[in-house]
């Protein structure tokens, strides 16, 4: 049994997993203007190494970096009615498979932190990096089918 318990470890994982499909730095700031939501560095370093494989990643949300706005879209109408919006350049990752919750990416700084949002509640900052987040989707991946 392995443990990934940093960053760096994971970007390092996810670089060395044959089903990672990176995508070019041409093609992802093609995806970012069309989205017209500018993404962090980290966001960025994801795209470089898994951007045409994220459904793995991200099963119920972002399969692939041209979906940020239409993505954003499906949540901005489902909470609708709850008195809560996405900030003007947060990214949503995955939708809960009940539909009243979502996960997604505020830029602080240079790197993206993961909130969850729920329905009852609003959002609550995991107190993750995007980095950190990974490392543990990867644990429970690569554990269950190790």
């Amino acid at each position: 049994m392995f443990r990934v318990v940093t960053s760096e470890g994971a970007f390092g994982l996810l670089a060395a997993l044959p089903r990672c499909i990176p995508l070019s730095d041409a093609e992802i700031d093609h995806c970012e203007a069309a989205g017209g939501i500018p993404f962090t560095s980290e966001f960025r370093r994801l795209l470089r190494i898994a951007g045409g494989s994220l459904g793995w990643l991200f099963p119920n949300g972002l399969d692939h970096p041209s979906q940020v706005a239409e993505l954003r879209r499906l949540a901005v109408e489902l909470f609708a009615d709850s008195g809560w919006t996405l900030g003007p350049i947060d990214i949503v990752l995955d939708f809960d498979e009940q539909g009243c919750g979502m996960l997604f990416l505020r830029a602080d700084g240079e790197q993206s932190r993961v909130y969850r949002y729920e329905e009852a509640a609003g959002p609550e900052d995991t107190g993750l990096t995007l980095g950190l987040y990974l490392a543990g989707v990867l644990e429970r991946h690569l554990g269950a089918n190790a």
